[in-house]
């Protein structure tokens, strides 16, 4: 089974939003290939959206059609075509549940799921019996010592033919009115969505261009539709 990412995650059961991955072995990026930095986690939305266990020692396998669903993370899973990600529930506290996840670029059969139950109590027992603190240190590093180099934004051909940012059909109307300079209320009226929805929209919009704000945007495009 040839694994395409692998993380170790902490959801910290009082909090909310997407789980952290800690641990993380990305064989895309290690091969020098031009993908978004993977550095979100499938656990906490399947365990909201009731399709896994977090009971310790379960295996959770989610297709391309449950991970079209998981809106944190689908971008990551698409720049990778990845088709099947199993979550393995290594430890659980009252404060938190640790997972492993496993992402794969092919569909998962049932005996490969099956073999990962099989060894998911060893797995859980080694995570247990584990030195303590290694996530801790893990993120410690990863956040001070060792910063990563911060990478520019989009602004360029984000209205091309070819969409190069895999932007959906609603994202891409809705850069389309913030080209021609309409505001938040105009294309709300225009495209009949409410205040959340645009917001959405924009949020994917900002994660996929790395731009910051709807100033930000509208620059860009503005600076697009005039060329």
């Amino acid at each position: 089974m040839d694994a395409a990412v692998v993380t170790v995650s902490r959801i910290a059961i009082s909090e909310g939003g997407p789980a952290q991955p800690h641990l993380t072995y990305d064989a895309f990026a290690r091969a020098g290939r031009n993908v978004p930095e993977f550095n979100y986690s499938a656990a906490r939305e399947i365990f909201a959206k009731g399709a896994g266990s977090s009971e310790v020692a379960t295996a959770t396998q989610l297709g391309p059609t449950e991970l079209k669903q998981l809106t944190h993370i689908e971008y990551f899973l698409r720049a990778r075509g990845i088709k099947s990600v199993i979550v393995v529930t290594l430890e659980k506290t009252d404060t938190h549940v640790d997972t492993l996840e496993i992402c794969l670029t092919y569909p998962v059969s049932f005996k490969q799921v099956t073999s990962i139950e099989t060894i998911s109590t060893a797995l859980s027992a080694l995570w247990i019996a584990r030195v303590r603190g290694v996530l801790k240190v893990n993120h410690a590093v990863e956040h001070t010592t060792c910063p990563k180099a911060e990478v520019p934004p989009i602004t360029r051909d984000i209205l091309s033919f070819h969409n190069p940012l895999n932007l959906s059909r609603m994202e891409y109307s809705v850069c389309n009115l913030v080209a021609t300079g309409s505001t938040r209320t105009e294309i709300r009226e225009q495209l009949g969505i409410s205040n959340s929805t645009l917001s959405t929209h924009l949020h994917n919009i900002f994660f996929k261009t790395r731009l910051k704000s709807f100033a930000d945007l509208k620059s860009a495009l503005v600076q697009q539709h005039e060329a």
